[in-house]
């Protein structure tokens, strides 16, 4: 049983660092859009159209890969 609580915890703990990591990304796409666009020679509409699809592949694979199994632990350790 203490190796069910041990990966619980471990996955518990990667959702919190992808949690914590999606906000910074979040936060520094609302900040820097402009600049990126003026980097990468695009309109800000392009921009804010690709870091929208990344920020939800992220998250979807952040679902997929820590919190989905991080729930299913917990089930299975009760």
């Amino acid at each position: 049983m203490d190796s069910i609580d041990t990966l619980a915890t471990f996955f518990g703990w990667c959702t919190i660092i992808n949690l914590v990591f999606m906000l910074g990304l979040l936060v520094r796409g609302l900040i820097l859009r402009n600049w990126a666009a003026s980097i990468f020679s695009v309109s800000p509409e392009e921009i804010k159209v690709a870091y929208l699809n990344v920020f939800m592949q992220y998250r979807n694979g952040t679902l997929l890969l820590s919190v989905t199994p991080y729930i299913a632990l917990k089930i299975m350790g009760w």
